[in-house]
């Protein structure tokens, strides 16, 4: 690496963009993997590392867009090839550019989990298990997180953070109601995984009610038979048998999202009450991103339901998930004072000491405390000459 200060700090500044471009690619690989799954075209690409028997690269345009799910399966595969190659990157720009070592293992970290990750997504095509389709999109949400945290600790905004955070009195359990509403969020969109996997986004059709009544419907064989019949009856059948594992699985999921919803919300008041005794303005901008994306989520749930599980509005529903918890996770990281007496130094963000990246107001100050400092030895040397 160079000695000269302005291209370590320029270097510095292109990978922070870079990492922040990863995380954003890794979001919309998130997308389309939902979009994959919302579709049912997982399998239409049946086997693995080929495609069709070609190299993934080098498969025939006319193959690529031949229908069936196979260009948003393809795409996805080689997408997902792509975040590998943005990881490496990620990896090796922290071993170089970070001289914290816990950051540098983050990024090897990263470089483990995607390659984890492409395995999965390999031997959900090659073993034909839906199972493991729930660890992949369980793992994706990990990644996602891991990707924006690491962008997040190479940016000043979090030293600064940090900084504010230990001059504060923090509340413990105020941040241990912020990561358990993180795990909440996390163990909320596995479960929709294994709705979505499971095939049971409409093992109930209707909303806010399910099957007419506000309460848990029977599950008993009896009233699953009849479910079935009554669907195949109204034309409402949309493939396989409803199961009653299917309506246990749906209806655990909507209860996920009350209890979801009631620890945000007791979240959000918290952070506008601190944002009232610490005076941050950015305590009530966080908790404003979380009501409003837990609306958003709200609607798109209901909406998928309502559009019969329209893929698009399926897929912004996964999306949107991802985007709570990303934020919820970044907000954690910001409230926990343990972690920023852990993490806070980041000596990249120290003040380069060269005259060229002063401001003028610090180069008035500094020639201010220069003449003041000598003033006093001009004057007794003039006084000793006379």
């Amino acid at each position: 690496m160079s000695n000269n200060p302005q291209k370590k700090k320029k270097s510095d500044i292109w990978f922070n963009r870079f990492l922040w471009f990863t995380a954003l690619n890794v979001l919309a690989l998130l997308g389309l993997g939902g979009l994959v799954t919302s579709k049912g075209v997982g399998m239409a690409v049946p086997d693995w590392p080929t495609t069709f028997g070609y190299n993934m690269f080098l498969l025939p345009w006319d193959k690529w867009v031949m229908g069936g799910g196979v260009f948003e399966e393809h795409s996805h595969r080689v997408f997902a090839s792509w975040i590998g190659l943005l990881t490496l990157g990620v990896g090796g720009g922290l071993a170089f550019l970070d001289s914290r070592k816990w950051v540098r293992r983050m990024g090897y970290l990263a470089i483990v989990l995607v390659i984890l990750q492409g395995v999965l997504g390999g031997l959900r095509v090659r073993l034909m298990r839906d199972e493991i389709g729930v660890f992949h999109a369980a793992l994706a949400q990990v990644f996602l997180c891991l990707m924006v945290g690491l962008a997040w600790v190479r940016t000043c905004a979090f030293e600064k953070r940090s900084q504010r955070l230990m001059s504060l009195n923090v509340n413990r359990l105020g941040s241990g109601l912020l990561w358990a509403l993180t795990g909440m969020i996390f163990l909320q969109l596995i479960l929709g995984a294994v709705m979505r996997h499971q095939h049971a986004g409409l093992a109930v059709p209707d909303f806010p009610t399910a099957y007419g009544s506000w309460a848990w419907p029977a599950t008993d064989e009896e009233t699953v038979r009849a479910i079935n019949e009554e669907q195949w009856i109204t034309g409402e059948a949309s493939g396989a048998s409803i199961t009653a594992f299917q309506i246990n699985v749906h209806m655990s999921h909507r209860v996920g999202a009350i209890l979801v919803s009631l620890m945000l919300i007791w979240s959000a008041c918290r952070l506008w009450r601190w944002s009232s005794r610490d005076k941050q303005n950015s305590n009530r901008l966080q908790a404003s991103a979380l009501l409003s994306l837990l609306a958003l989520q709200i609607a798109l749930g209901a909406g998928t339901i309502w559009t019969r599980k329209s893929a698009d509005v399926a897929t912004f529903h996964m999306l949107t998930g991802a985007i709570l918890l990303v934020t919820a996770f970044l907000i954690s990281i910001q409230h926990t004072q343990s972690l920023a007496k852990v993490f806070g130094s980041a000596p990249q963000f120290e003040e380069i000491e060269s005259e060229q990246f002063k401001s003028p107001r610090s180069n008035a100050e500094s020639s201010e405390k220069v003449l003041a400092e000598t003033k006093p030895a001009v004057k007794e040397q003039q006084e000793v000459a006379t």
